[in-house]
């Protein structure tokens, strides 16, 4: 973060339309940095604090005193938008993120793209002005589609990107790595994958899925990857098709654990047995998964921990102990295979 230049006073904002972001933004931090820094309240460095109030001066700024008693409070606002809310995945993490949330008596604005045509930019630009950060599947590079906010910009997923993003980067070599084995060690030699279309196209993890899955000599190369929506109808569409195609696949990798239930109920009517005729796995690692028949292999992306992991990043972000974007503000996350019966 730049600091606060020292040199020849300039010219001040007129008083009355002097903001909190106006700050923030000459300070280079949060809305909720300023608020804590000219409270003086805990949970900001002293370097932080000084470069809020050196910005604050400089543009003569004043809190009125309803503002103040405002503050005084639990004020932060959490700003959380989710794909949708029929995938229990994104459910695990709302709620996970509703507790970190409540932990620290924050508030929270919950907003999801879902299916009525809202794009994921139109959903943050609303909810910008009610919130100090957010987090969730935000469109990429959104610091800069939305350069006016300063609060922290939390991506869930940044997996297979190369921008300055802060967020989470599952390391998706390792975790499907873990797939590949599992298929090869249990002597499959025919794997496909049932892969979810994101935004229209193929995902990030199906190039590096065929890719394992070809250097391991257990793909299927007739079939390799047939791209259907993320539903359990799709899935089971696809399982149809696929098995047109080339009835002697013996291992399918499936983008999702939703996905895999309509993978695993139309193999079960074609008369097929999981996972002695088909080995099953997903990739997810939501509950339900340990209820399905039989129960899911799959693995392990935490969608808990994901969203405690994400209220902590805000945090960091807000205290000032963590840059808003770069790559010091985004973090790795590997995960495990959780085997159970289906593959």
């Amino acid at each position: 973060m730049s600091a606060v230049p020292t040199g020849e006073r300039q010219p001040a904002v007129p008083e009355d339309r002097v903001t909190i972001n106006d700050v923030a933004r000459l300070a280079g931090v949060s809305r909720q940095t300023v608020t804590r820094a000219m409270n003086d309240m805990s949970g900001i460095s002293a370097e932080t604090k000084a470069r809020v109030l050196r910005a604050a001066a400089r543009l003569e700024y004043r809190p009125n005193r309803a503002a103040r008693a405002m503050v005084r409070g639990p004020g932060t606002t959490l700003g959380l938008v989710i794909r949708s809310l029929w995938n229990p995945f994104f459910a695990e993490i709302a709620e996970s993120v509703i507790d970190a949330v409540h932990a620290r008596q924050w508030n929270l604005h919950l907003s999801y793209v879902g299916s009525n045509g809202r794009d994921a930019l139109s959903v943050v630009r609303d909810m910008a002005p009610e919130v100090d950060a957010i987090v969730g599947y935000l469109p990429p590079d959104i610091s800069r589609e939305l350069p006016s906010f300063t609060g922290p910009l939390i991506q869930l997923d940044i997996s297979g990107t190369t921008g300055q993003d802060a967020g989470f980067r599952f390391d998706l070599t390792h975790d499907l790595g873990l797939v590949v084995q599992r298929f090869a060690d249990s002597g499959r030699r025919g794997v496909a994958m049932i892969d979810g279309s994101v935004h229209g196209g193929p995902s990030v993890r199906a190039p590096i899925f065929t890719e394992l899955a070809r250097e391991a000599g257990v793909l299927d190369d007739r079939v390799g990857v047939t791209l259907t929506d993320e539903s359990p109808e799709g899935a089971s569409a696809a399982v149809r098709e696929m098995l047109d195609r080339s009835p002697d696949v013996d291992g399918l990798f499936v983008f999702n654990d939703v996905m895999a239930l309509g993978v695993m109920h139309e193999l079960t009517r074609h008369g097929l047995t999981i996972p002695d005729d088909v080995a099953v796995i997903a990739m997810d690692g939501i509950r339900l998964g340990a209820y399905s028949s039989p129960p899911l292999t799959t693995v392990d992306l935490d969608p808990r921990g994901l969203g405690h992991a994400a209220v902590a990043a805000v945090g960091d972000v807000l205290a000032g102990d963590a840059p808003r974007r770069g790559r010091g503000a985004q973090w790795q996350r590997r995960h495990a295979l959780l085997v159970r019966q289906s593959g």
